[in-house]
């Protein structure tokens, strides 16, 4: 995954959310997931600050950044996976983990707490609720280290559930 070869090179997303995970189909190899859109955020220290909340483009994103970021923090690993964990999320349940009537109202439920399990929404992905929330944690020092550990433990689950 290009995650996780991002992270081996010490190179964080940074900006990592729905539409910048996209499906590659290619002849008789199949699909693949491919991460695009690493743009200059991985390479530059951007801390998103609400107050400067004026297009789309940054109101969109605010519902994949980690707690820290939202705080102002720098982008890591660790804010990747967290936003791994809200895509996850959200394919598993067709919802955002936090939801707002504004994107200022679900960052600070995101900052106060962590979200329902995805089996409240969907009892049949009770299995990945345990991966799901350590992803989604408040703390990074709670989530998966890198990408490589992340995907590692995702497959120990999705064996588990088939």
């Amino acid at each position: 995954m290009g995650l996780r070869a991002a992270h081996a090179a010490g190179v964080p997303h940074g900006n990592l959310r729905s539409n910048a995970v996209v499906l590659e189909t290619t002849g008789r190899n199949g699909t693949h997931v491919v991460v695009i859109d690493f743009g200059l955020s991985a390479f530059l220290d951007w801390r998103p600050v609400l107050h400067r909340c004026e297009g789309e483009r940054l109101i969109a994103n605010i519902s994949y950044l980690a707690p820290e970021r939202l705080e102002g923090g720098s982008a890591s690993a660790a804010t990747d996976i967290f936003a791994f964990g809200v895509i996850l999320f959200e394919v598993l349940t067709g919802h955002l983990p936090w939801r707002g009537t504004t994107a200022l109202e679900t960052a600070l439920a995101r900052l106060q707490g962590q979200p329902p399990p995805p089996s409240q929404i969907v009892e049949a992905v009770a299995k990945l609720d345990p991966f799901v929330l350590r992803c989604l944690s408040r703390h990074p020092e709670d989530r998966y280290e890198n990408a490589a550990v992340a995907l590692e433990a995702f497959d120990e689950v999705s064996a588990a559930v088939t």
